[in-house]
Parts: structure tokens; sequence; C-alpha cells
């Protein structure tokens, strides 16, 4: 199953068990050098899900954020 190896792949296999007891799971995950995910896994009514958000490597300033 697909959903079962993205899963072993950004949470290993702790996180298949921890996916497997709460049906949801939330890690991070680095991809390269770089790149960094927040990551959660989750059931619904459609199925597993995926939802990733970039973590910037720079935070922005309250100023560049306009507060």
């Amino acid at each position: 199953m697909l959903m079962v190896r993205f899963i072993i792949e950004l949470g290993g296999y702790n996180g298949i068990e921890k996916f497997i007891e709460n049906l949801e799971l939330d890690t991070s995950y680095k991809y390269l050098d770089n790149d960094r995910y927040r990551v959660n896994c989750y059931m619904d009514s459609n199925g597993y899900s995926i939802a990733m958000r970039i973590i910037p490597s720079q935070i922005p300033t309250l100023d560049e954020l306009n507060l």
C-alpha cells in the first residue's frame, strides 16, 4: 500500500505504530539538506491523507510580517 510506505518514510517504523494506534501522526521531515516540513498523516472519511507545510529556513521578523 503506497500510503503506508509514505508514512513509514516520514515517521519511521515507530511512526507507523503510532499511526495505527491513533490513526494520526504528527512529525517533521527533512529533505536533502535545506528543506524542512511539518507533516500530519491522518485518516478521514475519504481514507488516508497527508498534510505538509514548509518550515522556512529563516524566520521572518515582526516587521517583515507587518506586525
